[in-house]
């Protein structure tokens, strides 16, 4: 069958070539990039951030004005300390370490769990000393160290506020390893062991404080205020524990407290409320600039069980928590709400984006703040399918709270998930930079393709430049393959669907979104034995590195005989289709990139000819 042949440089360019490059030159895809805005398209969709000396020196964009934190959980160690211990001096570097890392992300205030099950990471006279600190309860650290006073001077050292975070009702945290707790396990000063009659042991193996009686709401407040009286903390701050389900075992105390309620559930709520309203209150009653949020779950509830809630079907804090975080905001006994929408954008069951306009909806009128808590925590997942793959997720979500004047500032969970990702980490902090107009020296910039594109193509190269003194990073993963003045080419994968690719770099980042269209399944008839010129590939400047493999490809009839020529030399191609004569079918070639000695220099092996 004789064919009309094709250039893969048809209606694109006149010369498209594949070029073979030596890592050692300067030189990407067979084009000199000096200077680089001479080949390198304007990318108007880059973030960019000051350079880290610079970034370090500055000062970071108040929590006022907007809040940028992170959670630091102590809790099982989950963030600090990295284990207990009693030596100040670890205890000093690890707090530090985290507070460096909060101010190089771009961040201007720290959570630091400092009561998490009714034990202290501070000196106090009502609770004991946390066994997550030193590895037994009542157990102080060496030397006299107040742990909280540290972090408080270190954080306000480098302009970051420190916010006392309280689980106000858990007493025990047990892990799996570890047998059921009991009420004379806990250290003899413990206010629950001194009280066993506030105590309720739920279902998971866990103490808990029941909320219902009026003393332990008291001791609550009280713990709240030795805080706020004796530390220049900036906030406290409660999380989503509240009770820790509906079969919680306290209809004795509903009897003896219930009077006047119609159900236990409302009763509940009352008393969640009534704890509310008593820690804002003794706050606002004394002469201290400390503010009080609430970090609830990010559904309050569904709107097919109450026309109030949100277009949503999961886990509602109003009936499993009886938390009505809503009327704590319609109330005003918080300063701000911090919901934990801790789920991606367009997820069917609880849609980032429907809960955003949902709680901006809440805040709009009152004078109670709305930050969002986002779950970095989630990012990196290694499927490629996931929205949660890299870490593009967290910048859609921060960009589209810009769009809602209602929110103040976001929350990330947690300190370990961002240590662990140099990637997030610089996403953050060239999302905020970008955001605050700072500028980098070597601008991180992706010249292909220059912006969000579809193809059926399986494989994709993107190529561009970045500064050469840092890591780059792509969806987490380090890019090796750079060039001394960091220009660099990444061949990926590419998923039935949308495929976003992250590139960051300390203070920048940029994010290239490529759909791979799934094709037509059924065979078209060809009116003729042609090589169809737009379906050849590469369509335009191709960027590879010796010994990478490209797969060349072109669209002719199933039944035809189709060769590529390139570098002087001609190849047969194949084809997987079964229809044979006129049907249109795809040829393709795997060619490798030749290596070449000697001096750095472009090797052009021209355009690639199909016959």
């Amino acid at each position: 069958m004789a064919l009309t042949s094709a250039n893969a440089d048809t209606g694109i360019t006149q010369n498209v070539p594949v070029a073979a490059v030596d890592l050692q030159d300067d030189i990407v895809a067979g084009t000199a990039f000096l200077p680089a805005a001479s080949i390198l398209a304007d990318n108007s969709g880059t973030g960019t951030a000051a350079n880290k000396d610079s970034a370090s020196k500055d000062a970071p964009v108040s929590a006022e004005k907007e809040m940028r934190g992170l959670w630091v959980a102590t809790v099982v160690n989950i963030d600090y300390p990295s284990k207990p211990t009693t030596d100040p001096e670890i205890l000093k570097k690890e707090a530090v370490d985290i507070l460096d890392m909060a101010k190089n992300t771009g961040l201007n205030a720290v959570f630091l769990q400092v009561r998490p099950t009714a034990d202290a990471f501070y000196k106090s006279k009502i609770f004991p000393w946390s066994k997550f600190l030193t590895g037994t309860q009542g157990k102080a650290p060496n030397n006299g160290f107040d742990p909280l006073a540290f972090w408080i001077e270190e954080a306000h050292a480098r302009g970051i506020e420190l916010h006392a975070w309280i689980n106000p009702f858990r007493i025990t945290k047990k892990t799996a390893s570890e047998s059921k707790p009991t009420i004379n396990s806990l250290h003899s000063s413990h206010p629950a062991r001194k009280n066993p009659g506030w105590v309720v042991q739920y279902s998971d193996g866990n103490l808990y404080f029941n909320p219902g009686i009026p003393e332990v709401r008291k001791l609550v407040v009280d713990g709240v205020m030795e805080i706020v009286n004796n530390y220049d903390i900036d906030g406290i701050h409660f999380d989503d524990y509240f009770y820790p389900g509906r079969d919680f075992n306290d209809s004795k105390t509903f009897a003896a407290y219930g009077k006047g309620f119609k159900n236990i559930g409302d009763w509940r709520r009352n008393n969640i409320h009534l704890l509310v309203s008593d820690v804002y209150n003794a706050i606002k009653a004394s002469d201290k600039d400390v503010r009080f949020g609430i970090s609830p779950f990010g559904i309050w509830a569904n709107k097919k069980n109450n026309s109030l809630g949100s277009d949503t079907n999961g886990l509602e804090t109003y009936y499993n928590h009886f938390a009505d975080s809503r009327k704590w905001v319609k109330d005003g006994i918080v300063d701000y709400i911090c919901p934990q929408l801790y789920w991606n954008i367009g997820y069917k069951i609880a849609d980032y984006s429907k809960l955003l306009t949902w709680w901006k909806d809440v805040v709009s009128g009152t004078s109670v703040d709305l930050y969002v808590g986002h779950a970095a925590y989630k990012t990196g997942n290694s499927d490629k399918t996931s929205p949660w793959h890299g870490v593009a997720e967290i910048e859609r979500q921060m960009l589209l709270n810009r769009n809602y004047p209602e929110v103040k500032g976001s929350l990330f969970y947690n300190y370990t998930s961002l240590a662990n990702s140099p990637a997030l980490r610089s996403l953050i902090r060239g999302v905020y930079d970008r955001l605050d107009g700072k500028t980098v020296q070597v601008p991180l910039k992706v010249s292909w393709p220059s912006k969000d594109i579809t193809t059926s193509y399986t494989k994709y190269y993107l190529a561009g430049a970045s500064d050469p003194s840092k890591p780059l990073y792509i969806n987490g993963k380090l890019v090796t393959s750079r060039s001394r003045k960091g220009y660099f080419g990444v061949l990926v994968d590419l998923q039935n669907g949308a495929n976003t690719f992250a590139f960051t770099q300390e203070g920048a980042y940029v994010t290239r979104t490529i759909t791979r269209s799934a094709g037509s399944s059924t065979a078209t008839k060809m009116s003729k034995a042609e090589i169809i010129a737009s379906s050849v590939f590469p369509q335009s400047q191709e960027y590879r590195m010796p010994g990478e493999k490209i797969t060349l490809s072109c669209q002719a009839p199933a039944g035809a005989q189709v060769t590529v020529k390139i570098g002087g030399k001609t190849y047969n191609m194949t084809t997987s289709s079964k229809s044979g004569g006129l049907y249109r079918a795809t040829f393709t070639y795997s060619y490798t990139i030749p290596s070449y000695t000697g001096t750095p220099r472009v090797i052009d092996l021209g355009a690639p000819v199909y016959t």
